[in-house]
């Protein structure tokens, strides 16, 4: 079984680096797709204020991954805005409070949306980088949201 290890924080027991890594490398490539998001988005809107995609269809392929990573920062924004008094903030039913538990709804509900409408798309209609994008994109997004539903994390009350 191996060695375990007990301290003030918990207990630590060897894992193999197969199982190590299987959590690692989720996380990172979630974190590098969404972190592709926004750069993405400023290079489509920028053509989209200049006029440059006049009679683009399926717009909404591109903004529901926009979305998605926005509540996902809006939650981060709001644990760390928090500030000093974050327990009085989050543990009662304050503005703050729910805006945690609304953000991680509109995570949940922006990469469900943004998976269906990038399944959905003819292909011929899209341009193939962003059709790719958004799909790769809305695929680990729902695959996030269905970890962070496991975990508790969608629809987090801290309130209650």
């Amino acid at each position: 079984m191996g060695r375990i290890i007990q301290t003030g924080g918990g207990t630590l027991r060897k894992i193999s680096a197969i199982r190590a890594w299987g959590g690692i490398a989720p996380t990172l490539f979630t974190l590098a797709v969404a972190l592709s998001v926004p750069p993405f988005a400023c290079v489509w809107g920028v053509r989209w204020l200049l006029g440059g995609l006049h009679g683009v269809r399926h717009l909404h392929i591109r903004v529901l991954p926009l979305l998605a990573v926005l509540s996902a920062l809006t939650f981060a924004g709001i644990l760390l805005l928090g500030g000093d008094d974050i327990t009085s903030r989050l543990g009662h039913r304050t503005v703050w409070s729910v805006g945690l538990s609304v953000s991680t709804w509109a995570f949940a509900l922006f990469s469900v949306l943004g998976f269906v409408a990038a399944v959905r798309v003819r292909r011929s209609e899209v341009n193939r980088w962003v059709f790719l994008h958004s799909l790769v994109a809305s695929t680990v997004f729902c695959m996030a949201t269905v970890y962070l539903a496991r975990f508790g994390v969608i629809g987090l009350r801290t309130w209650v």
